[in-house]
């Protein structure tokens, strides 16, 4: 059969990037299902040889088999040990495509230009991958159609119908979790924190870090997700202090921007009979210089929740616009939002605040709003009314934060009240964004929001037992071994 006819049922192929051999049964049986016929698994995916000795074993009959991002032609040979029939290439070696013809393989380089088209035609390429395929606009696609060997060529066409179409949608849907290099993506403002100490010193500091999201996205990869962080730092010692705490504690800093003309933002916590009390040095900071065109949206499209909170939009006009346009992004590659109210009044007008925040939430799958914040945004003392309110603007999961009392949590058909973990607790800095951090860690773990909650209250407890933000967020076993002693 040639590649036409395998893509004569759905003229997609589908690209497996990411996927391990665990998981490669089922997700091949659920494409294949849709009519999917040609499978590839780039060989930068972990252990790729194993997953498609497995593709072959069970759909080889059917379908075309092979690899992607096959760059030395010593693998065309292993992508055929292993039963695979195809070599896609994101370049136009030759060397790889002879390779390929000569042990019987169907190769599909990667090409550019029409130079790089013919040449791999001549040396026997059975067709072309245009890469990237953004660069091609359709009027250069119609002049390269015109010149180049239509027998040679593929030129997909769209599924037969809208239905057809929306299947194959959901179909991919299944494996989006799975292609996703991280389970929390967070964006915002980090900033060094200066706390105060409680010493006979009335002058003692202790730095440390803080921001409500990057404190978030810690919390989530200290739990055990896969964490990344979007934001920028000033060109300066503080922001490379930042950039070291992130990779020490395993998030990612794949979206972090250097701004060598804005400094890093920073903040000092007081503490006295009334609780805790910030005051920021943060305007003109250089995460404020957010804006949409500088978002990393590799990063974004890489992620299965995106977690944001209204400090992220309040810091600035344009990073606010950042936040939407992350939101827009992040929405239509089917990751989910997660959205953390928190209100900081000397940022904002409450107006401002209340419009900027009601939009997002309509936009929003989880709402994690706080009860002080929500009676500011809701005129509302009353939980239950507060969570029917941030229903009714759209998020299908509410949990409402409350403090020692715990969290009302909702995913719509059921409600219930979550009692919070008793601790000796010294300082709640940074409680709530633990809370927001664990309890996306779970439900990218596979929790509902019930279970997710009861996790996140405990994590958010523990998170009060040390000064700081960041250093008394808990371990995955703290929290583990704190509900086991609480059941």
């Amino acid at each position: 059969m040639s590649v036409r006819d395998y893509l004569s049922p759905l003229p997609l192929i589908a690209v497996l990037r990411g996927i391990t051999p665990d998981e490669i049964d089922a997700v091949a049986d659920a494409l294949c299902a849709e009519g999917f016929r040609i499978l590839e698994v780039p060989l930068n995916s972990p252990r790729p040889f194993e997953s498609i000795r497995r593709l072959a074993q069970r759909h080889g009959e059917q379908c075309l088999v092979g690899a992607g991002t096959v760059l030395d032609p010593v693998d065309v040979t292993r992508v055929r040990d292993a039963g695979g029939k195809l070599i896609v290439m994101p370049h136009a070696d030759t060397a790889v495509i002879d390779e390929a013809k000569r042990v019987g393989l169907v190769c599909l380089p990667g090409v550019a230009t029409p130079t790089e088209a013919f040449a791999s035609l001549a040396a026997g390429a059975d067709g072309l991958k245009l890469f990237p395929a953004e660069a091609m606009v359709p009027a250069t696609l119609r002049a390269w159609r015109a010149v180049l060997p239509k027998s040679r060529t593929c030129a997909p066409r769209p599924p037969h119908t809208q239905q057809r179409f929306v299947r194959c949608l959901r179909a991919a849907e299944g494996i989006a979790a799975m292609n996703a290099r991280f389970d929390v993506v967070a964006l915002g403002e980090a900033m060094i924190e200066f706390n105060e100490a409680r010493s006979p010193d009335p002058h003692a500091w202790l730095q440390g870090f803080g921001g409500d999201t990057s404190n978030a996205a810690i919390a989530a990869a200290r739990l055990g997700a896969r964490s990344a962080y979007v934001t920028r730092v000033g060109d300066d010692a503080f922001g490379r202090r930042l950039l070291a705490l992130w990779m020490d504690e395993r998030v990612s800093t794949e979206g972090v921007a250097i701004d060598e003309s804005a400094p890093t933002g920073v903040y000092f916590v007081s503490h006295g009979a009334n609780g805790h009390e910030f005051s920021y040095l943060r305007t003109g900071s250089a995460a404020s210089r957010m804006h949409p065109a500088s978002l990393p949206l590799g990063v974004l499209r890489a992620t299965r929740v995106l977690h944001l909170s209204a400090i992220s939009q309040a810091i600035s006009a344009s990073a606010c616009d950042a936040c939407f346009a992350a939101i827009d992004e992040v929405r239509s590659g089917g990751a989910r939002i997660a959205y953390d109210t928190n209100l900081r009044l000397k940022l904002w007008p409450l107006a401002r605040a209340k419009a900027i925040i009601f939009e997002t939430l309509r936009r929003a799958d989880w709402a994690l709003p706080g009860l002080d914040d929500a009676r500011h945004l809701f005129g509302d003392d009353d939980p239950q009314r507060i969570v029917d309110a941030c229903h009714a603007l759209g998020p299908s999961i509410v949990v409402l934060k409350l403090g020692r009392d715990g969290c009302l949590v909702s995913d719509g058909a059921r409600r219930a009240r979550v009692a919070a973990l008793p601790v000796a607790s010294v300082d709640a800095t940074g409680a709530g964004d633990c809370f927001d951090g664990a309890f996306a860690a779970r439900m990218t773990a596979g929790d509902d929001a019930f279970a997710a909650a009861r996790y996140a209250n405990a994590a958010a407890a523990l998170a009060t037992t040390g000064y700081g933000a960041v250093a008394p967020l808990p371990r995955h076993a703290d929290v583990e071994r704190a509900l086991t002693a609480q059941a």
